[in-house]
């Protein structure tokens, strides 16, 4: 048991007998119970204190802050200052960055003599530098090789300045730890006198010529040895006048700037800088800069690279003020790692169907502007202005009910000249992919797709061998920017007032790279500036779907076997070097105009590309146009902008004949076999088809498809591919009453060519696809206490968990009140949760319990128990003071002791009593420490002046 030791401190002044009676003592009881507040009512963090002296807006636990989640003692650093034992919730509160443990194991706060001009300071590295940078003018050093505060303040002392001769010739003003360091001997050392003294033996001519000492606003004489000598015009920086150069010598200058590129800026103005001057989106490797008028001269800082950090100002008193702050990405997208690839590039992929006659362009300038948004995406300029195409891509094409069977042969051999009509830029660029069954939609990456043969079809349709005309759909693919592939990697370097960093460097052509960041030797350069031979292609063998082999012919390779409608396929091509690949329906098309990216638009060697043919491809017109094969024109490009001039040739041939392979599902969402929560009793589902289709499902009976009695909402065309299932179409359902304490099956068929009329040329699952949602347990708390009685006042509210989605694994918390936030307990993320109380009332207590496990599964309860023990403290009712003894009346039995110096109870001299008495006779003492224990086990201590 916890016990709590009160102390007071009672001054009784004997002059003559008397009696002090405590008329209206004040018992411990009727003293609110006390809570560790999170903050309390007057700001403090984390103190243990009365209920009312707690903030609302704050959490609050009857129980000592070290028995808390929120007031775990750790390591705070704010702003470099680095604290141990800091509570978390102090620190987070005061923007500080909180780490569990001892700060002897942080780097960043390992400590060290700080030394700034002639000032000294044992604190951190990283507030060393705070306290520097607003003084860059001044000499800055961190040294950790001095361990404690008092060698650090040592070291002011050997900043004595004098004149140091260091040989007969060799007179040098400083510090006398500089001559110490230079000569070895302190005798060389002269405190306060100038080198021009003759009565060190000086040649220095005194008073030879003028100039600025560091760390003085005067203009200063300097010896013929180059030594200060002393001020020769005296400045007044309250005026605004500093030493400075003006006209060839040092005079008194101005401490505002004077500057031809930022104009007339007073002393402490600041201002921001970009690399543009017109507004919108930051080009790609630009970086903001933050610039200051410090006394005359202005100051260059870089805010934090990749726009982490951006540069807002505002203006006060005729002055403007900036500063670098962190940037949330809402206003200004922040940079990337783009020759890495940028994932978030594809959230602006989108597709859209018009109607004959609509002007698609409004559309797709929007998407091209929401593409640049995302960040390190789209067509936009590099850090310098110049623009590059490569990162948005959009082609339209048409849709029609009915095929023709008539088309004018092409030179290409595969619709060529067809996919120029398509419409404005390029098609997509991402349309690689995994595909097969089982696999779940979170194994694919989230990016754009346009099936290739969407291309062939696009130029089918616009020939007019398939006709009709009626709508088009409009793809916009959004990817990561690219630099152009003319290099201006010197221009890095042209503004010595900006950093040239990797960032800015790769954003001035394909083929640069950075040496020596970070150093006064970075150079930005042209890599492989003489490479001018184009990649080398061939096969990527390896990754060519199972079922199906290659040979290579004398322009590439084909196909051995014959591809169906709708069966995926996926091929690749390697390059001998890192490389950009285009594809093309058309021979000899240039690189630059090719249609679509040969899976991504990043420079890689393996490049692989997932295709699937559409049924309309293996019409009779169709095929005739193409003589039953298709070709797929490559090429590729280096870093250098060298691109092949012929193309490399993939040769797929299909598989005439009608299409008598079902549908199947590829991908569904949620995973099959998923887990939910047990409130959840409606989910919607979607499924990922190889082919468009129609599918229904039974959540009870395993029927025939025309007997299944729900039905999915499907994508019915081949222009209705999925953007996120990779050449995928899918279907969604809402599936309803949902049961917990059993799996639930639901068995799912589909029926291919939603378009075709005669049902007899369709093609129906006859084995069901079988989706089924896992039962699960409820999350249950089985064992909860403390109960009825307690016989402390610091018990420990436990809970025991079980069920759920994971075997009884939660995250429990505790609310003393059921409309306030639950408390995260101090022992939790298993299957036993613990939170320990301290000093509760001697009364009645209801603690609220909230569990929850991985998939969302909650659990509540309520612990209710007693605390029955007495808790409450003796305290004193009176002291009488006699001649020879002090006679102490306590507000209850107990026994006592005393002692001449503080002490803890049972270590003490027993008091003369009956045994748990009230009332305790005591020789007199100056100072007289006592020692009371009641029959409950309380402790009070009270120290006695007679």
């Amino acid at each position: 048991m916890r016990k709590t030791k009160a102390y007071f401190q009672i001054l009784v002044i004997l002059t003559s007998m008397f009696t002090i009676y405590l008329l209206n003592p004040v018992e411990v009881s009727a003293q609110p119970a006390k809570f560790c507040c999170e903050k309390t009512v007057n700001g403090d963090f984390c103190k243990y204190t009365s209920v009312s002296e707690c903030d609302n807006n704050y959490q609050a636990v009857p129980t000592s802050c070290s028995y808390t989640s929120f007031c775990k003692t750790g390591c705070c650093i704010i702003e470099g200052v680095c604290s141990s034992n800091l509570p978390k919730s102090a620190c987070e509160n005061n923007n500080g960055q909180w780490t569990s443990g001892s700060c002897d194991n942080i780097a960043e706060c390992d400590v060290g003599c700080c030394v700034i001009g002639n000032d000294y300071t044992f604190t951190t590295e990283a507030k060393c530098k705070k306290l520097h940078q607003p003084f860059p003018g001044l000499s800055f050093q961190f040294r950790k090789d001095i361990v404690n505060e008092q060698a650090c303040l040592e070291q002011a002392v050997s900043t004595q300045e004098g004149c140091c001769k260091v040989d007969e010739e060799t007179f040098t003003y400083g510090s006398r730890a500089e001559c110490l360091e230079i000569t070895g001997d302190s005798n060389s050392f002269y405190n306060g006198l100038k080198c021009s003294n003759p009565q060190i033996g000086s040649t220095c001519q005194p008073n030879a010529k003028k100039g600025c000492l560091q760390g003085s606003d005067d203009v200063y004489w300097f010896d013929s040895c180059g030594n200060p000598e002393g001020a020769a015009q005296q400045c007044d920086y309250d005026t605004g006048t500093i030493c400075g150069e003006q006209n060839n010598a040092f005079t008194c200058i101005s401490t505002d700037c004077n500057d031809p590129k930022y104009g007339n800026k007073k002393n402490g103005e600041s201002w921001c800088e970009y690399e543009q001057d017109t507004k919108g989106i930051d080009w790609v490797g630009a970086r903001h800069y933050r610039r200051a008028c410090i006394e005359g001269k202005i100051i260059y800082e870089d805010c934090a690279d990749f726009r982490e950090e951006v540069c807002i100002q505002g203006s006060s008193g005729g002055k403007t003020e900036a500063r670098c702050v962190n940037n949330d990405g809402e206003l200004i997208p922040v940079g990337g790692r783009f020759w890495d690839g940028i994932n978030s590039c594809s959230r602006a992929s989108d597709k859209e169907k018009f109607k004959k006659g609509t002007d698609p362009q409004p559309w797709i300038d929007a998407k091209a502007i929401e593409c640049t948004q995302q960040g390190d995406c789209g067509n936009y300029q590099n850090a310098i202005g110049v623009y590059s195409e490569g990162g948005y891509t959009n082609s339209c094409g048409e849709e029609s009910d009915n095929a023709k069977n008539e088309g004018e042969k092409k030179d290409s051999g595969v619709l060529g000249g067809l996919v120029t009509q398509i419409g404005g830029g390029l098609a997509s660029a991402v349309i690689s992919g995994a595909l097969g069954a089982g696999i779940t939609l979170g194994a694919l990456a989230s990016a754009a797709i346009v099936p290739v043969f969407g291309l062939l079809l696009a130029g089918l349709f616009a020939s007019g061998v398939i006709g009709g005309k009626k709508t088009f759909t409009c793809t916009a693919v959004c990817s990561t920017w690219q630099p152009p592939t003319q290099s201006a990697c010197e221009r890095c370097t042209e503004d010595p007032t900006k950093t040239c960093s990797e960032y800015k460097c790769r954003s001035l052509g394909q083929n640069c790279g950075i040496v020596n960041e970070n150093t006064p030797f970075v150079e930005c350069t042209v890599i492989n500036k003489n490479d001018a031979v184009a990649p080398t292609i061939s096969p990527l063998a390896t990754i060519l779907t199972e079922g199906f082999t290659l040979s290579r012919t004398t322009h590439g390779y084909k196909i051995n076997e014959g591809v169906k409608a709708y069966t995926p396929i996926k091929v690749g091509i390697q390059t001998n070097e890192p490389a950009q690949c285009k594809i093309s329906v058309k021979r000899a098309t240039p690189y630059k105009d090719m249609e679509a990216y040969f899976g991504s638009n990043l420079y890689l060697r393996d490049h692989e590309l997932s295709l699937s043919i559409p049924k309309e491809l293996l019409t009779e017109g169709v095929l005739k146009e193409t003589e039953n094969k298709f070709v797929l024109y490559t090429k590729c490009q280096d870093a250098s902008g060298n691109a092949n001039d012929v193309d490399y040739q993939i040769d797929i041939s299909v598989l005439p004949g009608p299409d008598l392979t079902p549908p199947f599902v590829e991908v569904t969402e949620p995973d099959n076999n998923a887990v939910l929560p047990t409130h959840i009793t409606e989910q919607e589902l979607k499924i990922y088809l190889n082919e468009p289709s129609e599918c229904k499902y039974s959540p009870t009976l395993d029927v025939s498809y025309d007997q299944l009695p729900f039905a999915f909402n499907c994508a019915s065309s081949f222009e209705n591919v999925s953007l996120i299932g990779y050449g995928l179409y899918e279907c969604n359902a809402q599936l309803s009453g949902i049961r917990h304490d059993q799996d639930n099956n639901y068995w799912i068929k589909c029926r291919d060519q939603p378009l075709e009329p005669d049902l007899t040329k369709r093609n129906t699952n006859s084995q069901s696809f079988i989706y089924t949602i896992k039962a699960t347990e409820p999350l249950e708390i089985i064992e909860k206490g403390p109960e009825e009685d307690v016989y402390t006042n610091a018990p420990t509210l436990f809970v025991k968990t079980a069920g759920g989605a994971d075997d009884g694994k939660a995250q429990c918390g505790f609310s003393e009140f059921v409309t306030k936030p639950y408390i995260k307990m101090f022992k939790t993320d298993f299957t036993e949760h613990e939170q320990t109380l301290k000093s509760l009332e001697r009364r009645r207590h209801t603690y609220h319990v909230q569990c929850v496990d991985s998939v969302g599964n909650i659990a509540k309860d309520k612990i209710e128990f007693n605390v029955a023990v007495d808790v409450f403290l003796p305290i004193i009712e009176s002291i009488v003071t006699q001649t020879n003894s002090v006679t102490l009346t306590l507000n209850e039995k107990a026994t006592c002791e005393y002692f001449n110096a503080s002490f803890t109870y049972g270590s003490g001299t027993g008091v003369r009593a009956d045994e748990n008495a009230s009332v305790h006779n005591l020789p007199i003492q100056d100072v007289l420490y006592v020692a009371c224990r009641d029959s409950s086990g309380n402790d009070a201590s009270f120290t006695l002046y007679t």
